[in-house]
């Protein structure tokens, strides 16, 4: 009977290591086991789409802020003109 040892791998998954198996292929299967796992991926997907968004909106509202500005200032121009 072999006895077997249990790693805990990247994704949660125990991989069976039979006692006989030498270091480097664990370490092999670890590796592959992380190189496989994309459950961090999707997070820096959404945080880069978030990113980018944000980027978009402080963009867009300052062009807006410009805008309002240029034109409460030609209404206050507006305004003293016409008081005189």
């Amino acid at each position: 009977m072999i006895q077997r040892y249990t790693a805990q791998g990247c994704g949660g998954d125990l991989i069976k290591i039979p006692k006989s198996i030498n270091r480097e292929s664990i370490m092999t299967k670890l590796v592959k086991l992380f190189a496989n796992d994309e459950s961090g991926a999707t997070a820096i997907e959404y945080a880069l789409i978030a990113a980018i968004m944000g980027v978009g909106i402080i963009s867009g509202l300052q062009t807006l802020e410009t805008a309002t500005s240029k034109g409460f200032t030609d209404a206050a121009t507006g305004i003293g003109a016409g008081a005189l």
